[in-house]
């Protein structure tokens, strides 16, 4: 299970890095240009890795979950953003607490 979860993460966090060997590779073996629209270019190097992550679990000889893999894919994914949205919420607070807090007179 948990190598499941690490794989995912790992999956999603090299999705953007992947994103244009994918388009690359798709290109070259359909000959022709394919009309994909950006985000579905995304959910498919998603999927890509994921199917190649769940695939390494296989040869591994786990277990292979769903849902843990795609637990994982999501962490990695946007982890980067959960963490900056939970930096930036907590400095906005601090921010907003110095700002509120009163004024001390040195006399």
């Amino acid at each position: 299970m948990i190598l499941n979860l690490l794989l995912g993460a790992v999956a999603g966090f090299f999705t953007p890095m992947a994103e244009p060997h994918i388009r690359a590779a798709l290109s070259k073996l359909a000959l022709s240009e394919i009309p994909v629209g950006e985000t579905e270019f995304d959910v498919l190097s998603l999927l890509t890795l994921l199917i190649g992550a769940s695939v390494l679990v296989a040869i591994l000889g786990e277990d292979s979950m769903a849902f843990p893999l795609l637990v994982g894919a999501l962490g990695g994914l946007f982890g980067k953003r959960f963490v900056a949205a939970i930096k930036g919420r907590s400095s906005a607070t601090q921010d907003t607490a110095a700002d509120e807090a009163p004024e001390e007179d040195n006399k």
